[in-house]
């Protein structure tokens, strides 16, 4: 009861002054008569509350208009109108007025209840005065509805501008087009994303560019939703696009942008009309010629210069006419030479034809014809363009033309024939050049060789020949098949003044046949000059007048010093008598005064002199004269081994393995004669332009050391010398073998397997690193035919040359 109290307080505080004696009176009343009762203080106050309450209910409510009946009368609409803007309902009092025909007093209650939509309403419909609706619009910013009553009294221009104000753009742009403000139209057709229509509009503006643009997008779009549907509908609305897009690009002027709007929709007549109209006669042409006006398409082409086109389409007619020759003509002037060449072949001229199929770029064609027509020369040269060369070759060897052989047969790597045919007309160097290009795997190799040496033997270069002949006769031994090679030996060794030689083979070619060619003439010459003569029979090269030449004195002339060394001086010099170049090596002068010295020179020499290879360089002749001994050989134009390395540090491969098969059967045909080189080392090699290597100082350098007096070295040189060799323990031919080794271990590595300082320790005791480790390049079975080489027991060597190059052979490069 005490928080009643406060609460009322609270809200009461001035008024509880007042009615606070009432208030404890009643409440004192109260409690004498209800305390018996539950809540009674409770139900006190709701009693108060309600007598309290009832009076300022009445007071404050609001009494509702009386329900009309069926109808209500004019008066009774004008009391409740009245009524409604007493009390402030002026919406609802506007249409009560409204209702009674009090229209402007309606008016007055809808502004007055801020609707002044309403109001303008009642202007334009009840009073008829738009101007005053459009007034009451204009002044509430209510530019909608403004749009709208402007369209009601087809104000359209009007109309535009208040829809614009409202940003209603799309209206705007529908009461602009009515209205024929056609540019203003299209901007907001183009804002709002109605690119068709303000095409339309911009279009009508006259604007045809800017509508031609726009048009054009709404053309493409079309033609992507064609692709997916492809229905009619589709295809009629893209139609008329692209005729009223090509119209836009006609009107701006722009004639090929409309044209090619209808080509690409493939309404290809007026396309060509209108490419005619630009001036583009070719392309008008060309969509004539695809509807089939053909002849205004080639009147078309000839008129653009364009003649190609135009000759294609008359040939195309005259086939229809079975006018083949002319089709033909027409065509060849088109420039379409192999349907030409058809026709051309049709009617029986194949030499034109031919021509054609070759112009064509069909030379297989072509050379086929050719050779029907026999028109070989044509024939064989169109098999070449198209590298047919088995049936070039047949038919220059119908026309005999050797040159042309020759070369076909070099392009196809047969250097044999390519030789022989260059050997035919003259052409003698590249003869040679082929023919030094024959496999020694070739079966044609040993004929390519004697075929050299006729070459070499008609240049009169008897020695070349002579080497040449000499690894013939081998593989062609004496008999009647091999008269002339038997007899150009003859004549070369009576060219060069070996006369007993040459007497010898003419014997035997006698014995086989007595009237063969000069031989009668020849032998009864040889006899005389032997028996005029005081060379020796016993052994012409070692005849001491062979050092005089025919004028008198020495026979050799000095030319230039070659090199210099222990074992003498080297000169180049001229034979006088066979007016050739040799190599002269004079012995030192202490040489000379040892008998034993010179008697194993003498000895020596003959056995190098039967050293027939073409490997070793040749020995010519060996004497004395003036007390001096001398050695002459046959002069090698190249340069040596040591020179080679020095210009590529490392030989490449496939040049050592050659040069190293070629030393490898020298070494083996010079042990099987029991010679021993003892001095192999790279500058006794020689390696001539035809990248043939000549074996020097065969035999020599060993021999020359142990007689001389003044020097105390090792024979041979410490670097390539073998173990035995450094220990002065008995040699075999595979101290050689070892040499070669060390050879082939510098040139593929770039360096000797051993420093020079302590060499011979090293060669005796230190083994040597492997060669693929300074040279990845190297082959394994390269690597272990060096290491194998090198060997330090002989027995653990290659036992014979031969197995090296056998074994060189099998080498593949990586």
């Amino acid at each position: 009861m005490t928080q009643i109290w406060e609460i009322l307080k609270s809200y009461l505080s001035d008024l509880w002054e007042v009615i606070r004696p009432f208030l404890e009176l009643v409440f004192l009343v109260w409690d004498q008569y209800t305390d018996w009762l539950p809540y009674n203080h409770f139900i006190l106050l709701i009693l108060l509350a309600i007598i309290l309450g009832l009076p300022i209910y009445f007071l404050t409510r609001k009494r509702k208009a009386k329900k009309t009946g069926r109808l209500k009368t004019g008066r009774d609409l004008l009391k409740e109108a009245k009524w409604a803007e007493k009390n402030k309902e002026f919406i609802r009092a506007g249409e009560l007025y409204e209702m009674t025909e009090r229209f402007n007093q309606a008016v007055k209650m809808f502004l007055q209840g801020n609707s002044p939509d309403r109001a303008s309403r009642v202007y334009f419909e009840r009073l008829n005065d738009p101007k005053s609706a459009l007034s009451v619009l204009i002044e509430n910013g209510l530019w909608e509805q403004a749009g709208r009553l402007c369209a009601k009294l087809q104000d359209f221009n009007l109309a535009g501008e208040y829809f614009e104000k409202a940003n209603k753009l799309q209206s705007a742009a529908e009461m602009y087009e009515k209205a024929e403000q056609f540019a203003k139209a299209g901007v907001l057709f183009e804002k709002t994303g109605f690119i068709e229509e303000s095409a339309n509009c911009y279009g009508r503006a006259g604007d045809f560019k800017k509508a031609g643009e726009l048009s054009e997008r709404v053309w493409k779009e079309t033609l992507r939703e064609m692709g997916k549907s492809g229905s009619g509908a589709v295809r009629k609305k893209f139609e008329d696009l692209a005729k009223r897009t090509s119209y836009y690009f006609k009107q701006s002027g722009d004639l090929k942008k409309s044209a090619w709007v209808l080509e690409q929709s493939g309404i290809k007549k007026y396309s060509a009309e209108l490419y005619l109209l630009a001036g583009d006669k070719k392309k008008a042409a060309e969509l004539f010629m695809e509807i089939g006006e053909v002849d205004r398409a080639m009147e078309l082409f000839e008129q653009g210069g364009d003649t190609q086109k135009a000759m294609e389409l008359r040939a195309q007619h005259y086939l229809k006419q079975n006018l083949l020759k002319e089709a033909a003509e027409c065509y060849e002037k088109a420039g379409d030479f192999l349907t030409s060449a058809d026709l051309y072949l049709r009617v029986g001229d194949k030499k034109k034809a031919g021509r054609l199929y070759l112009e064509g770029g069909d030379s297989k064609t072509a050379a086929d014809v050719f050779y029907s027509a026999g028109e070989y020369l044509l024939s064989a040269q169109a098999y070449e363009a198209v590298g047919n060369y088995d049936m070039a070759i047949q038919v220059y060897e119908r026309l005999n033309d050797n040159q042309k052989l020759a070369q076909l047969y070099e392009k196809m790597g047969d250097y044999y024939q390519a030789g022989l045919n260059y050997h035919k007309i003259g052409q003698s160097d590249l003869a040679l050049r082929a023919l030094s290009q024959v496999s020694e795997k070739s079966a044609d190799f040993i004929t390519a060789v004697q075929l050299i040496g006729d070459i070499y033997f008609e240049k009169k270069r008897f020695d070349q020949a002579l080497n040449c002949y000499r690894r013939v006769i081998p593989k062609k031994p004496f008999g009647l098949d091999n008269l002339e090679l038997y007899y150009r030996l003859g004549l070369i060794y009576e060219q060069v003044g070996q006369a007993n030689y040459a007497l010898n083979f003419y014997q035997q070619i006698w014995h086989l046949s007595p009237g063969y060619q000069d031989l009668g003439e020849r032998i009864k010459n040889l006899h005389q000059k032997i028996s005029t003569t005081a060379q020796l029979a016993v052994n012409p090269v070692m005849a001491g007048a062979g050092a005089v030449a025919q004028s008198g004195g020495f026979r050799y002339q000095m030319i230039k010093e070659l090199g210099r060394g222990g074992m003498g001086v080297v000169y180049l010099a001229k034979d006088l008598n066979l007016q050739r170049q040799v190599a002269l090596k004079v012995l030192p002068p202490e040489m000379n005064r040892s008998p034993e010295a010179v008697k194993n020179f003498i000895r020596e020499a003959q056995n190098i002199a039967q050293l027939n290879n073409p490997y070793i360089v040749t020995l010519y002749d060996a004497g004395e004269y003036n007390q001096a001994y001398y050695l002459t050989m046959e002069y090698v134009e190249g340069e040596n081994l040591r020179e080679l390395v020095a210009r590529w540090k490392k030989v490449p491969l496939s040049l050592g393995i050659e040069i190293f098969k070629q030393l490898a059967l020298a070494l083996d045909y010079a042990h099987s004669k029991r010679v021993i080189h003892r001095d192999i080392k790279p500058s006794n090699i020689m390696l001539t332009e035809t990248q043939t290597i000549k074996v020097m100082d065969f035999g020599l350098a060993a021999l020359f050391d142990e007689v001389r007096t003044a020097q105390t070295q090792v024979s041979g040189t410490p670097l390539y010398m073998s173990p035995e060799q450094v220990q002065g323990r008995p040699l075999d031919h595979r101290t050689d073998i070892y040499s070669m080794g060390i050879m082939m271990y510098e040139l593929f590595t770039g360096a000797p397997p051993f420093p020079e300082q302590g060499v011979s320790y090293h060669q005796v005791h230190t083994p040597p690193r492997p060669p693929k480790e300074l040279n990845p390049e190297i082959p394994d079975s390269l690597s272990r035919i060096i290491l194998k080489a090198l060997a330090k027991d002989p027995n653990q060597r290659y036992q014979n040359a031969r197995s090296i190059y056998l074994d060189l052979s099998q080498v593949k490069e990586r």
